[in-house]
């Protein structure tokens, strides 16, 4: 078992705080301009602005409830091919020290649906097949993008 080493994690604490902080203020000055209706202030207003062009919607316009079903589609289909992929290339992913492998075709298809419709119903022990990145970047992420 590895020993604490206490200037180390000092060190990576205030680190932390430091770039917490410093993101603290950027999006709160962004989120100041976001609620105005000011979307032209800075690098995000301009990556918010190209967003908007590209999947063909205007910040002065209202959406309608076909806009939001479509969009809502969208958004939910990349999830499910996100994490359908990350269960089936996770034998070939990084951070998989146990070397688990592949979810099988009907496991993988179940287990991405229920994690992106938010059922999150589970038919194995996730410790048990699913490698540390398939739990962060994909169950860890689809409970918080699915209730969004």
């Amino acid at each position: 078992m590895a020993q604490p080493e206490p200037l180390l994690d000092g060190f990576l604490f205030i680190a932390f705080l430091a770039v917490a902080t410093v993101a603290g203020v950027f999006f709160s000055r962004y989120m100041v301009h976001v609620f105005s209706g000011d979307y032209s202030h800075g690098i995000l207003g301009t990556l918010e602005i190209r967003l908007f062009r590209f999947i063909g919607t205007s910040a002065d316009t209202e959406e309608g409830w076909k806009g939001y079903t479509r969009d809502m589609l969208i958004f939910n289909g990349i999830g499910f091919l996100a994490l359908f992929s990350l269960l089936l290339l996770q034998g070939y992913l990084p951070l998989n020290p146990q070397g688990f492998s592949a979810f099988n075709l009907l496991t993988a298809i179940h287990t991405a649906v229920s994690f992106v419709t938010n059922t999150n119903y589970q038919i194995y022990a996730g410790e048990v097949v699913a490698s540390y990145l398939t739990q962060m970047a994909g169950f860890a992420v689809q409970n918080f993008l699915s209730a969004a």
